[in-house]
């Protein structure tokens, strides 16, 4: 069964995204920061990571740099979620990793399209 780290400080939207993947058949794992999830992934890392970058913009930037820079990790598929558009080439231009980016809101039917793609692609 495929495992997701979702990293999302909104209580509500870490339920959201939780229940509609694990309708899906997917086993989440939930952090409400970037530190949280670092440890976690080092502990197990996941199939892929669901990472909201606001309100941690500079921590989400520094967990991004630390696993591209890490052999283990470095292939691990990264849906970033943002509130803008214009962030879409800002991550997935300066990150390896980064499958996607999900503006919000977004639907659960593109959230499971991407969360699919992005473990079917093995990395990117």
């Amino acid at each position: 069964m495929p495992t997701l780290l979702v990293v999302e400080p909104d209580p509500n939207n870490r339920r959201y995204v939780r229940v509609n993947l694990e309708a899906r058949g997917y086993e989440t794992t939930l952090a409400a920061t970037p530190a949280e999830a670092l440890e976690l992934v080092r502990q197990t890392p996941p199939s892929a990571l669901v990472l909201n970058v606001y309100p941690y913009e500079e921590a989400a930037l520094s967990l991004l740099d630390t696993l591209s820079h890490d052999p283990r990790l470095s292939r691990l598929p990264v849906i970033v979620v943002s509130g803008a558009a214009a962030d879409r080439p800002r991550f997935t231009l300066r990150y390896d990793n980064v499958f996607g980016v999900l503006v919000k809101p977004f639907r659960a039917d593109l959230l499971v399209r991407t969360v699919n793609a992005a473990i079917s692609s093995d990395g990117r």
